[in-house]
């Protein structure tokens, strides 16, 4: 039998650590490492006091394991004393709360009311950035507040405030029936989105709309056909066949360039630099892969279109403290990773929680792979580490997280 008075105390803690999560998104870069370091402790304390456990998982121990070797890299192999520990910290810890707010056990799921208080506290941010930037016509001041490097604080930057809005798109639609209110605001929001990051350049909204866009439709096409056909396994059969020929007809299109489709998309800046898949950017990130095994311990410098950086958030890991860091930092990634794919086979999560996390997680590891702000600003990181910590939780359910 549930205590009444546990109830309330983990309620007050789920809401508590939302309103914190609305902040932190509405403030952001406003908000100092500092401070953020101590209100996460004291999450985290509340969430052990409260869960009677310690909330650890694998993926949380190779990414403490990273940035320790960040600090061992930069204080014993460079001789560095000027290493932030807020940097080191913040990560670690954001991840950590993560595990501790998210809950998942009978009856009880706060995953949603999270990442909504995450994601829209972000678009307010993105918002009050956009009018400022646009009042001022200052690029790079948000809240009355100039970077140290102004040409890292650009419109990829903005963007990124949106992802989680845009990348809700499919949840909205799915749960309609059951939150009419919150899913119109998100369906209109996610529309228009669109246009105002194309005019700004944007891509990656763009990117996540049209993905979820095809997956829509592919849900339409299945529901119609399943609808008219008993047999489940032929009806998918059918759905994959019309969808695939859909994809291929419009390849077809692209390629063949229909009425200067592919003449537009490399002539714009959707293209310009080669695009998704054929980015120059792919310079920089294989040079940086060579660096690592030249200067396996020492930091590299990229020459690859006169930027140092490999615009991937892990491997200029590599590029500032060696292989080792990048290979421990990687392997984290790559058990995040396993997560999201155990999250879509298993059977214990229910389809609405797929489709909020899973296109998140996917287009924020893609800014993360693309981007090379992804690496320079903590606050970004922080973000994806939480919906990364969502994905755990929800796979562990009630025997999550446990001290052995």
């Amino acid at each position: 039998m549930k205590n009444p008075s546990n109830e309330i105390i983990n309620k007050g803690y789920t809401i508590i650590g939302a309103l914190l999560l609305l902040l932190y998104g509405t403030f952001c870069e406003n908000i100092s490492l500092k401070a953020f370091i101590i209100v996460s402790i004291v999450l985290i304390a509340g969430g052990i006091i409260i869960n009677k456990r310690i909330c650890y998982d694998t993926a949380l121990l190779i990414l403490a394991q990273a940035l320790i070797l960040v600090v061992y890299s930069n204080f014993f192999l460079r001789g560095l004393v000027d290493t932030h520990a807020t940097e080191i910290m913040a990560p670690v810890l954001a991840y950590i709360v993560g595990l501790s707010l998210v809950r998942k056990s009978e009856g009880r799921n706060n995953t949603t009311l999270l990442y909504f208080a995450l994601f829209i506290g972000l678009g307010i941010y993105g918002i009050m950035s956009i009018a400022l930037t646009k009042k001022t016509g200052a690029i790079g001041t948000y809240f009355g507040i100039k970077q140290a490097n102004p040409e890292l604080m650009n419109l990829q930057l903005v963007e990124f405030f949106f992802l989680g809005i845009s990348a809700s798109l499919i949840w909205a639609v799915i749960t309609f029936k059951n939150h009419k209110a919150i899913s119109t605001i998100l369906i209109l929001a996610a529309i228009v989105i669109q246009p105002v990051m194309i005019k700004l350049h944007g891509r990656y909204n763009a990117y996540i709309f049209v993905v979820e866009l095809i997956v829509l439709l592919a849900l339409l096409i299945n529901k119609l056909v399943s609808s008219k056909i008993d047999n489940q396994v032929k009806a998918r059969v059918i759905s994959a066949t019309i969808i695939t020929a859909i994809i291929a007809l419009s390849l077809l299109i692209f390629n063949l360039d229909i009425v200067n489709i592919k003449s537009k998309y490399y002539t714009s800046f959707w293209g310009i630099d080669g695009g998704l898949l054929k980015s120059a950017k792919f310079l920089n990130m294989k040079e940086m892969f060579k660096l690592l095994f030249i200067n396996w311990h020492n930091p590299s410098y990229i020459t690859s279109n006169g930027i140092n950086t490999s615009f991937n958030l892990w491997l200029d890991f590599g590029r500032d403290y060696g292989i080792v860091c990048f290979a421990v930092i990687y392997a984290f990634k790559i058990c995040t990773v396993i997560n999201a794919i155990r999250l879509v086979i298993s059977k214990k999560v229910t389809a609405e929680i797929k489709v909020l996390l899973l296109p998140a997680f996917v287009i924020l590891n893609i800014f993360y792979s693309y981007e090379y702000i992804a690496k320079t600003n903590t606050y970004l990181l922080n973000a994806g580490l939480v919906v990364a910590t969502m994905i755990s939780v929800n796979l562990k359910g009630n025997n999550w997280g446990e001290s052995k």
